[in-house]
């Protein structure tokens, strides 16, 4: 894939020849999706038996099929893969024929956690495609992994500062930077208001306590009482 694949993000596009270019000059950075645990086989899986119900507009069938074709299909284009499976999972374009969007996964030879790197890989390469000042674009699942939980805010100025450690961009490289990031730029923590409101809860929850074990205890003593009263009828009645 190269470093400098282009294109906004396409919701509602899933051509094949899409993925096709973006993968066009895959290089030693970019990971072949068809290796290691996200390999997708081709083999067709038992589908889910218990479908949700929802037919799909004819519209919907259409994409699912381009969808479907392109997730089957690709090789090295991860990106158009991405955009296919979030597409799929946003959508539910495979409620007609699968329960879930795992089931759907592993029908096409892949888990749920790959299927999801692939998105978040995805999500993440077409927001920085749309900032010009970064050059160099992720071209692998594995350099987007560590900033799925970023904000959008702190993409952009985590992901320069691993492309300029001089280390190669990778998975730790990446995730150095994002740490480095949120060292060098705290995030605020609750304030004394928050703090205070939660202090605040501690008595109520004590007091509930306090109520429920009361309770508890007229009710045990209500059943000894009963007991007892059941037991001395009894006997008067056997005399």
């Amino acid at each position: 894939m190269q470093n400098n694949s282009s294109g906004n993000p396409r919701s509602d596009n899933c051509d094949l020849s899409a993925s096709n270019q973006a993968a066009g000059g895959a290089n030693g950075a970019g990971q072949s999706a068809t290796s290691g645990r996200g390999h997708i086989s081709g083999r067709s899986r038992k589908k889910a038996r218990t479908p949700r119900k929802g037919s799909l507009s004819a519209e919907e069938q259409r994409k699912f099929k381009t969808c479907d074709g392109t997730i089957r299909q690709f090789q090295n284009s991860i990106l158009g893969a991405g955009r296919s499976l979030r597409d799929m999972k946003q959508e539910r374009l495979f409620r007609e024929n699968f329960a879930t969007f795992p089931a759907y996964c592993e029908d096409v030879g892949i888990s749920k956690t790959y299927a999801n790197d692939l998105i978040a890989f995805a999500r993440i390469h077409d927001f920085l495609d749309e900032d010009p000042s970064v050059e160099i674009k992720p071209t692998a699942h594995s350099h987007t992994r560590p900033l799925r939980k970023v904000p959008d805010e702190d993409l952009g100025p985590i992901w320069k500062l691993a492309v300029q450690s001089g280390k190669g961009v990778t998975e730790s490289s990446v995730r150095a930077a994002r740490d480095a990031y949120r060292a060098a730029n705290p995030k605020p923590g609750p304030g004394p208001t928050a703090a205070k409101n939660k202090r605040s809860r501690r008595p109520c929850k004590g007091l509930l306590s306090s109520l429920w074990a009361w309770f508890a205890s007229v009710l045990r003593s209500l059943w000894s009482l009963i007991v007892a009263i059941i037991g001395r009828a009894a006997r008067i009645f056997r005399k």
